[in-house]
């Protein structure tokens, strides 16, 4: 599964990882072309934003948080997405790694859009 997150011409998409938080996050933005939010820069190392419902599901905590990091944090249901690394603390929850475009999550501020990236297809070789 993964999700992207827009802003004109900056984009990053996340890898997200197996579990429930994940989850619901990806069906919230792959339901109706998915949804605009605010990116807001936090703590001068993360830009959040809030998804139009929180996500549910049982979180996986980790100790460190390394740039390119896509995080729940629990207390304001924030999604952060990690420009610089964070030493972590114990209501974070990892839901992803940047793939493509870490460089641009600083940039990810005012309206954002968060859309699900559709699975690539196999390719085929014909011989």
């Amino acid at each position: 599964m993964k999700i992207c997150v827009e802003k004109e011409q900056y984009r990053t998409v996340f890898v997200l990882e197996e579990g429930t938080l994940s989850a619901s996050l990806f069906a919230q933005a792959q339901k109706d072309g998915g949804f605009a939010a605010t990116g807001e820069t936090a703590h001068g190392y993360e830009v959040v934003f809030q998804a139009p419902c929180p996500p549910a599901g049982s979180p996986q905590r980790e100790d460190a948080t390394p740039a390119g990091t896509l995080a729940y944090y629990a207390p304001n249901h924030n999604i952060c997405m990690f420009f610089m690394d964070e030493p972590g603390n114990d209501q974070l929850y990892i839901l992803g790694q940047a793939e493509e475009g870490a460089e641009n999550i600083s940039r990810l501020t005012g309206t954002i859009h968060v859309t699900a990236e559709p699975a690539m297809a196999p390719s085929v070789q014909v011989v």
